[in-house]
């Protein structure tokens, strides 16, 4: 084979690290220049910044429940969370009246025709 790269990997560093590795090359050359430090930081602080991805904050449907469905309570102990008998503290969770708080809230049982499931069949034919 050549020398060439063909074969390898090349590792391709992302906006922010080559900026990173650019910022600290120069701070090198500034420091050995006699550059004061408050000097380079403020550079730093600059070169990142500008390459910095923008972070926006997360948008809820439901602002009460950030879109979880469960509102979490701290019970103390006593009779917050509903149990009625003696218990210790805990973290418990109640459904939110948003559309993600369904899958939490308890399901209506079916009324169930119980004659239905009593009838046996009757054989069809006899066998030996």
């Amino acid at each position: 084979m050549g020398s060439g790269t063909f074969g390898r990997r090349v590792k391709v560093w992302g906006l922010l690290a080559q900026t990173f590795g650019d910022a600290m090359r120069l701070w090198d050359v500034m420091k050995r220049d006699g550059v004061p430090l408050s000097e380079r930081q403020r550079h730093l602080r600059k070169a990142l910044a500008a390459a910095w991805p923008e972070i926006k904050p997360p948008r809820f449907a439901c602002e009460t429940c950030s879109d979880l469905g469960l509102l979490m309570w701290d019970c103390p102990g006593d009779l917050t969370c509903g149990r009625r008998k003696p218990h210790l503290p805990h973290a418990f969770g109640k459904p939110c009246e948003c559309p993600a708080g369904v899958k939490f809230k308890a399901k209506q049982k079916a009324a169930a025709d119980y004659t239905v499931a009593a009838k046996v069949r009757q054989p069809t034919r006899v066998s030996r």
